[in-house]
């Protein structure tokens, strides 16, 4: 994983951003991508969820956060890579998933929730002694962060989880108060569910919410108020035909990039949110 550049220090994704088809044709998705799927080639049809993935490397990586000695927290993390792929560039990390209880049920039947380190160990990124050495793993209810720690972190990051808190300002709350466990400096990235039909009617009280853009204006108005910058929301949603397209149930099966998708009445793509401590 060595091999750095100062190219990849430069700011690709400078806007808090709707996925788009357009980036898994850009250089820095391509890097991450094989890095962390040995499998991946430009031939398989396109996902948003490595996407989000690999928009969360690119943007730690931009920030220089993914370096020697810096620590990381990640939530709901389930069997993701990156807490491998962080330690393998030198960072410490404490991941956590949901709490063990009725509502990880369902995350462990789709085989989305991390029970431990084993889960999260990938042998192609690092050796299992260096894993070991840098990265833990414990139990965390994303509704109450009363346990960590503030200004005790580099960098923070969550991969389409908070939509599932079960409303709208459950949510909002978590990106809130996770960002004040930030160091000075210290960056978070998360992922979310972006409503591209509508900035009014959305789904708001679910197991799965979506996100309007009023909300998340509304998110980086507040944050921004309280010491923390959040990079501009670029909210286009693409002009490529990929992009007007989207996936429906039973997905994967239609012969369509799975970038955007039919959710209850609505059409979701993921969206990347950028926050940066003051």
């Amino acid at each position: 994983m060595g091999g750095d550049t100062e190219t990849f220090y430069q700011f690709q994704l400078p806007s808090s951003v709707v996925c788009r088809h357009e980036h898994f044709h850009e250089g820095w998705f391509e890097r991450w991508a094989k890095a962390i799927d040995p499998n991946w080639s430009y031939e398989l049809k396109h996902h948003r969820k490595l996407w989000e993935w690999c928009a969360i490397i690119q943007a730690l990586q931009e920030r220089k956060k993914l370096t020697e000695g810096s620590k990381g927290l990640g939530f709901a993390v389930g069997t993701e890579p990156l807490s491998s792929l962080f330690a393998s560039q030198g960072a410490t990390i404490e991941a956590t998933d949901l709490f063990v209880g009725e509502e990880a049920d369902h995350w462990t039947g789709t085989n989305q929730h991390a029970s431990g380190l084993d889960a999260l160990y990938k042998d192609y990124l690092l050796s299992k002694e260096l894993f070991q050495r840098r990265v833990s793993f414990h139990p965390a209810d994303m509704r109450d962060l009363s346990g960590f720690t503030p200004d005790s972190y580099d960098f923070i990051w969550s991969s389409c989880s908070f939509e599932h808190l079960g409303n709208l300002a459950l949510g909002i709350n978590f990106v809130e108060e996770s960002s004040k466990l930030l160091r000075k400096g210290g960056v978070a990235v998360h992922t979310t569910e972006f409503n591209c039909l509508s900035d009014e009617i959305t789904i708001d009280n679910a197991v799965d919410v979506i996100y309007r853009g009023q909300d998340l204006r509304r998110l980086k108005k507040t944050l921004e108020e309280n010491g923390f910058d959040v990079a501009p929301l670029d909210l286009r949603l693409g002009d490529d035909e990929e992009d007007r397209l989207f996936d429906y149930p039973p997905y994967g099966m239609h012969n369509r990039d799975h970038i955007k998708l039919y959710m209850q009445g609505f059409v979701a793509t993921s969206v990347l949110l950028i926050i940066t401590k003051l």
